[in-house]
Parts: structure tokens; sequence; C-alpha cells
């Protein structure tokens, strides 16, 4: 009498049934029908977010890990998990299924949501030497196999004989095998039998065969490898992400049968689901016509149901794969597919749901839904291969053999320019920067605006060297090019302003939260994306105060945004906003007046009253005229007309009257306008040579001091008098010499020594300068340097010339209608290994980082030199700006602006990376900025 055995058996449909195995013959009885769990489809990438480093960890390392509190806290939470595992869950576990424990999808990992494989360190079997995956894997295609014991041998080889035998052969692929054993016991056995695994290896793959003691402990779940006793093999591409897990035999197959494996002996079992017939070798099929792998699959309707399969989120596996890059069978989608639309409306988001998909599911913005039953007929099925062709040399043919799935990406462009036959052409600085590619999970939001539009923040490479040294290799300046407060173009996206002043920053870094956060702890806390910090959300992040109703925490700007502004709360205000205050210094001596400088100002500033920002009707201006004496002009309130008073003591300044000296915009306009209409004829027969500019600034200074505001110059005339006077250095002899430098470098420390003082009251001051003589334009420019201000010279200027007039009227015109940033205060925050280094451009540094700018006027650029200072481990870096200040309409704001880039250990992507504006920029930021 034959012995019978019942034996599970799963259909590729889902249909489970119970087989009845005998000795004599193979036959399906349709009355034991069991209902058996069906393995789920993998609904994540596998790998790790961080990108490999091949160097053994040190003390250093160890330490900084075991400081970071986010670490430990995952670390402890997995020891507790595995803490409640029995010894023998894993053996136990290889008796259902054979011990796998999800299905590799049939599709690609979509290339922004691909990990990274870790690196893992081991003896090669042919020299001994220790060798790392980061070492052997970048440029070719890899398939690593995992193994530690003889189950996981058979486990692999089932998975990886059709692919080897395929493409074995093509130099830019390599198959890796990695012989694991944690235990140090078991690693010191298998080390004495090296000899005899040699022998059962091909000698072919012996390079490629690392005998590892490391421990992967806490790798093994961002691997998937949830039972040590199974075999696992991942698809890792040229730039070491797993592109998927290989796809087991059951996904091999072709239609009609299905796997099981069989405890007993160690293996897989082919059976043919339409006849019940079994076998032991994998069945063949070479397919008459080739798999269109572009053309969409059609699904018709259903034609019959199943009722008890499991269900799963729609939407969830597409987030991470991709159906365009998908190689499937003909017949995949044919039969019990079903479509489900998702459910019009959006749900807002509720800190602490923990009902399954209530956080996770909000974490990623909805995609197009896939079939409702992932575990349908047909679903996951890979074709069948073909027989071996000739090797085709190309690692982009290559990966499109591997589906397209994203190896081999195409590279930056690179735009060359021939400097030995020709000069550079400056229409190449139009040129966008290179493109911004980020690795997967990077971003919480789909949103297009998430990285800082380079109009604001661009840096001189977009991809971020790992290293300081790979980065001196390059001979190219790692630096960011920062206009914090650039013109709002008719058809650009408006900065958005987040009123409700509920601020969310890291407790240690004090970064503000940004698109590239984390949220955690079922969306109670997030992550710092610089410092890894754990964070607790603010109470009212999620709760809309204009409505006074739970809010959508997804809508809010600033984590959609790179760039936004934040209203700012009472503690970020050392007083109250203050009025924004314009005291104009006019140069009237002889040369001032015959060149037509004063006539032409003072009718400039006439036409542009009304464009002097005072939406709130509190902008404060006052005028102080010199030659070599100071002229104040009194306008008291309710009057047309002003007296002038005059102070001929340059050495000892003094306000010949405490009250109307600076009035109010608004209220004393008819003065201003009859004052401004007079002001050249008064002095049209002046005869005096001789500049006291730096009384006249001492003067203004002691006008605004109190408040701060900008103090506008222009002279046409050297200084000569009093404090700051100067003299002409310039010597035709030193030209062309080493001595040269020095005319670079100010003459007089009054003008730097001002400037501080006016940087600590915030006071900010614009230079116009005019002269058809010698002008110390080094000397005098320290003033705007260290005020935050500008400089504009306009040598040999003559008003009777046209161009000269309107040249210099349309730019002091745009000066005085420009809305500005006051009492701004401007700091850089980057991610570990990041430090700013250096900074360049029109401000103080007030510490080691902090920069102090009076003004912010629009448009203005700040250079700043970043220096790497450790190794970069992080796939991806972040730059924060954040600018405190006073809008010229008495609002106090922090606009923020985050940027966002790739790390790289490749040279050649940091050359492709690198943005030739911002180059230009960079190197030009030692020299001094002169608009002219």
């Amino acid at each position: 009498m034959s012995m019978h055995r019942p034996v599970r058996l799963l259909l590729r449909h889902g249909t489970p049934f119970t087989r009845w195995n005998s000795s004599s013959s193979s036959s399906i009885d349709k009355k034991d029908v069991d209902v058996y769990t069906l393995l789920p489809l993998l609904q994540r990438p596998l790998g790790v977010k961080d990108r490999p480093v091949a160097h053994n960890k040190t003390w250093d390392d160890t330490r900084k890990e075991l400081m970071d509190q986010g670490t430990r806290l995952q670390q402890r939470e997995h020891l507790i998990h595995e803490a409640g595992k029995g010894y023998f869950t894993d053996l136990n576990a290889t008796r259902r299924h054979g011990g796998k424990t999800w299905i590799a999808p049939n599709v690609m990992v979509k290339e922004d949501k691909a990990l990274y494989f870790p690196n893992i360190s081991g003896s090669r079997l042919d020299t001994r030497a220790q060798t790392h995956t980061t070492d052997i894997c970048p440029g070719r295609v890899s398939v690593i196999a995992m193994l530690s014991t003889r189950m996981s041998e058979v486990h692999v080889n089932g998975f990886v004989s059709p692919t080897n035998g395929r493409y074995l052969s093509n130099p830019l692929y390599q198959y890796v095998q990695i012989n694991l054993q944690e235990n140090l016991l078991k690693s010191w056995l298998v080390s004495l039998f090296l000899s005899s695994i040699a022998k059962t290896v091909p000698k072919e793959l012996h390079p490629t065969y690392l005998v590892s003691s490391q421990s992967v402990e806490f790798v093994r779940e961002p691997l998937g490898m949830t039972n040590k006793h199974v075999g696992y093999v991942y698809l890792v591409d040229e730039n070491l992400k797993t592109s998927r897990p290989m796809a087991s035999p059951t996904q091999q197959l072709p239609s009609g049968w299905a796997t099981e494996w069989d405890p007993a002996n160690q293996r897989y079992l082919f059976i043919e689901t339409a006849t019940g017939r079994s076998q032991w070798d994998p069945p063949t099929q070479v397919p008459t016509a080739p798999i269109d792998t572009h053309g969409p699959s059609a699904s018709p309707p259903p034609t019959h149901t199943h009722t008890k399969r499991r269900q799963y989120a729609a939407g969830q596996t597409q987030v991470y794969y991709g159906t365009g890059d998908t190689i499937s069978d003909p017949t995949y989608g044919a039969v019990g597919v079903q479509q489900q639309q998702p459910a019009p409306g959006t749900q807002l988001f509720t800190p602490g749901l923990a009902a399954e998909q209530g956080f996770a599911g909000q974490q990623q913005p909805q995609y197009p839904q896939e079939p409702q039953y992932i575990n349908a007929p047909g679903f996951g099925q890979e074709p069948v291969y073909y027989p071996p062709t000739a090797p085709v040399h190309n690692i982009h043919n290559l990966a499109d053999d591997f589906s397209r799935m994203g190896m081999g990406q195409k590279p930056l462009q690179l735009f060359t320019t021939n400097l030995l036959t020709s000069p550079p052409d400056p229409r190449e600085l139009s040129r966008p920067p290179p493109e911004i590619r980020l690795p997967p999970n990077s971003c919480i939001t789909t949103s297009p605006y998430a990285n800082a539009e380079y109009s604001y923040q661009r840096s001189t490479l977009n991809v971020i060297p790992t290293t300081s040294s790979l980065l001196n290799k390059s001979k190219i300046p790692l630096a960011l090019v920062i206009t914090p407060y650039r013109t709002v173009k008719e058809g650009d996206q408006p900065v958005p302003l987040v009123a409700d002043t509920v601020i969310a920053r890291c407790r240690r870094c004090r970064t503000y939260i940004n698109p590239y956060v984390q949220f955690i702890d079922g969306g109670n806390r997030w992550r710092c994306c610089m410092c890894n910090m754990s964070n607790e959300v603010p109470q009212l992040f999620d709760w809309d105060q204009a409505r006074n109703q739970p809010g959508d925490r997804w809508a809010r700007d600033e984590l959609n945004h790179s760039v936004v502004e934040f209203v700012a709360p009472t503690e970020y205000m050392v007083r109250p906003p203050q009025p924004a205050v314009y005291v104009f210094l006019i140069d009237v001596s002889h040369a001032a007046v015959q060149s037509g400088m004063v006539a032409t100002a003072t009718r400039t500033i006439l036409e542009n009253l009304d464009r002097i920002p005072n939406e709130d009707d509190r902008t404060k201006v006052a005028f102080v005229v010199f030659d070599t004496s100071l002229y104040f002009f009194s306008m008291p309130p309710g009057t047309t007309d002003s007296s002038m008073l005059v102070v001929s003591d340059v050495e000892d300044v003094f306000l010949p009257k405490p009250t109307d000296l600076l009035v109010n915009l608004a209220e004393a306009k008819a003065s201003l306008e009859s004052l401004l209409g007079r002001i050249n004829d008064m002095f049209q027969d002046n005869h005096t040579v001789g500049s006291a500019l730096g009384p006249a600034l001492q003067a203004g200074f002691k006008l605004m001091a109190p408040i701060g505001g900008k103090i506008i110059v222009l002279s046409a005339s050297l200084p000569s008098i009093g404090a700051g006077a100067l003299k002409n250095r310039e010597d035709p002899k030193i030209l062309g010499t080493s001595k040269e430098s020095t005319l670079l470098q100010a003459a007089s420390p009054f003008y730097k020594t001002f400037a501080i003082e006016c940087s600590r009251a915030q006071v900010s001051v614009d230079m116009f300068l005019f002269s058809s003589a010698y002008q110390d334009v080094a000397s005098m420019a320290c003033l705007p340097h260290y005020t935050s201000g500008q400089t504009f010279f306009y040598p040999a200027f003559n008003a009777s010339r046209t161009e000269d007039a309107i040249k210099f009227a349309h730019e002091f015109g745009e000066v005085l209608a420009m809305p500005v940033m006051l009492e701004a205060v401007m700091r850089v925050r980057a991610s570990k290994g990041l430090r700013m280094a250096s900074f360049h451009g029109n401000f103080f540094v007030r510490s080691t980082d902090l920069l102090a700018m009076p003004a912010v006027p629009t448009d203005q650029s700040y250079a700043i030199e970043v220096q790497i200072e450790d190794t970069i481990t992080a796939p991806f870096v972040v730059f924060q700006t954040a600018v405190l200040h006073t809008t010229c309409y008495g609002e106090r704001r922090i606009r923020v602006v985050t940027l966002a880039l790739p790390t790289t250990s490749s040279l050649s992507e940091v050359f492709a990376s690198a943005d030739q504006r911002c180059d230009h920029a960079t190197h030009g930021g030692h020299s001094l900025v002169v608009q002219e």
C-alpha cells in the first residue's frame, strides 16, 4: 500500500489547495481545500540610507555612535524585538515556504527610492586578503548572495543560476558571494576549511567570494534578512544601490507552474498547476515571440472572485516600484486583477495615529494605484530566459537587460570649452546649473519647490565630495552663493509666509524644520536632517489657527517649500520693529556742482519720493549737504518751508537742533519737495574746494543712531578736512609692481572703525562716488563693506553727457525704491562634516558664523566657502540659511532657505556637477566689488 502525505500548494493566482503526493501518482483532491497564508509582497526598498564607506570602524566612530541618541534608541528597539524571539524561531520558519517571508516584486525600485547596500568586509577566497564590498562593487552590476548555512546555498543556487548562465561572461557583471558567520566559533571553523570551500567554488568566482565574520545585526532588518538560516540575493547597481532583491524560482517560472519548498530534501519542488504533476528540475520554456517591455499591461474585468485574499493599501507598493520599469510575463494582469480608484478627498494627519497605514500611509503622497490584490494571477512573474547570447560589453545595454532599473543612469551633461583656441564665451554663464539628483527617501514631499531654486542659493558643486582629499583633487572651491532677498519677478513663485508663529526648530543645532526631516514616533517627533536629533513636534503644528480647526500637516508651507518666511514672535526681537530711516549726505563743493551731480541727484530724489518704501507712513528722512562745512535743514511740521543751519566746526561735530532735522516723509512731503527744488540753486555759485565727508558721516550717524537705517552718500571729491581725510596716493611708478597691491588697501582706519560702529547701531551706508580726479575708492568702500551697503562709482561723471545722467538717475532711483531687510542677522548651517570656513561680501562677522547686516539690499549676494572637516557618510547633505530681519514695512520675520545636495566619492561626478557661474562668483569673492 502506498503511503500518502499532504503537501500544501500555493497557486500563482493565490488559490490554495492541498495536493496528495504518493510514490505512484500525483493528483489533486478538490475536497481538501485549505486556506493557506499568502506570502506578502515586499512593500519597501531594501538597504540603508547612508552611502557605505570602505573603512573599518574606528574608536571615534564608535564613540560618535554611542553618543548619538537616535542611533542608540533604534538599536535598543531592535534588541528588544530580537530578545522576544525564541531560539528555534528561525529554524521553525524554514518549514513554511522554505523560510521565505516575502515575495520580491517583479519590478525595479524607482531610482529616487533605491537605498544602498551596506559595506561588508571579508577575506577573499583566492588571496585571503581583506576586501570590502565597496571596493569590488562600484562600476559593475553585481548580484550579491548572502550565505550562512548549507540551506542558504541551496536557496541561492535556485535564485542565481539562470542569471549567472546568461550574464557571467559579461565583464560589467559579477557574482559576489559572502559567507557570513557572525558567531566567532563558526567563523573560526569555516576558516579551517577554506581550502575545502575553494574546491567547491568555481575558480573564476574566487576573487568575489568573501568569508566574513562582520556583525550585521543592525542592518538585517533594513536588508530584509529576517531569517538567519535562509539565503538572500540582492541586485546591486554600479552606485552600490540595491535595485531589488532577486526573484525567487517561484517568480522565474513560466505561466502555469508553481514551487514549493521541500524541507526533507532541502530543495524546491516544481509543480504544474494544471495537472498536479511535480518534478525536481526547473521547467523551461522558450518564448516564441519577443516580450514587449514597454507596452502597458491591460487588465480585463475579473472572471472569478477570491474571497480570502490578503489586501494591502492601494498605492503603497508603487511608491517604491515603478510600473514603467517592469519586465513582465505577457499574461501579467490577465486574470483576476481588480482595479480600484482612490477615494476622493484628503485625510488630515492625526499625531499618534497607530492604526494600520495610519501614519506611514501619510508619510508619502498618493501615487496612481496598482491592482488591489497584489498576489493576483500572473503578478510578479519573470519572463523565461532566452538562451545565452554573445555578451555586449556596454553597461547601458546591460542595464537595459536588467529591466532598465536605473543602473548606469544618464550622467550629468558636461559643457567643455577649448581655451587654447578661443576665449570663453560669456553667454555660457547664463546656462542653468547642473541637475541636482537627490538619493531616495531624502524628502518627505514631492513638491517641486522642496529644494532651493538656484537664484536664492546655489553651490559651486551640485554633488558634494565625501572627503576633503577628493575636493582638493578637483581643485574646485566648495562654496555657496546666497541671494536671500532676490527680486520676485512676474511669474515667479512668491515666498510663502507662515503667519501662525509656530516655529519648529532642532533643540541641538537650531535647524528649522524643512522638507528633509523625518517624522518618527507616530508623527509626534521629528528627526533633524543635520544632526539626527529627535525633537518634539509643537502642539499647534497640526492646528489651523485661522479657521480654529485641525489642519493638514502636509499642507504646511515649511514642509513643501525650501524658501519660506516665518512671522517672528516676540522672543526673536530685542526691540520693537523700527521705521525705515534715510539720511542723504550730498556733496555741494565746486566740483560736485559743476559736474551736474547735485542737480541730477536732487531731481532724482524728488521724482522718486513716492517710491521710497513707506506703506505704514513711518519712514523718516533727513538731508545734510557739505563742502568744508555742514549744512542742516530744519523742516517744522505744518509748514512748507525749511531753514538752513550751518555748522563750520568740523572737528567736534554736533547737531544744531534736537528736532525737525529728521522728519516723517508723509507729513513733511511738501517741505521736502520745496527743499529739493532749491538745493542746486542755493549752491550754484559755490567755489569752495574741499570735502568734509568724515564729519558729515558723523553728523548723519548722530541723527539716526537711536533708530538705525540707511545713510546715502553722494560725493564728488576726495575727503580732505576733518576725520577721514585722505590724500592722493596714486603713484604711476609702482603700477605693475608688487607694491601696487597697497593701493587696494584702506589708507585710513577711520572708515573701518566708523563702519563697525554703524553696524552696531544698525546703520547701513551706500556710497555714490563721482570724480574726474583721484578718488580713493579702496578706503571709502570700507563703509558699505562692513555695513552691508553698496558702492557705485562713476569716474569722470558729467551730467551734460546724456548717458552719464541717465545711468546715474536710473541706478539711484532703483536704490531709493528698493525694499530692504533691516536689522538683519544671517547664519548658515550645514550637515555633519561641513563647516563654514570663510565669508565674502558686504557684512560684518559678529561671531564665528553670525553675519550682521544692518540692511540687506535686494539682489545682493554673499559667498561662503565651505570646508569638509570629516568624511561624509550620509547620502546627501543639507545647507540652511536663516535671515532674521525687519521688513521696511515694520514686521519682524525669519527667511529660511534650504538646499539639499547629494554626496559622491567619484571625481568625475564632482567635475560634472560644477556650476561655472557660481565658481566665477566665488573666485571673485576676495576682490572688491564695485558697481561701475
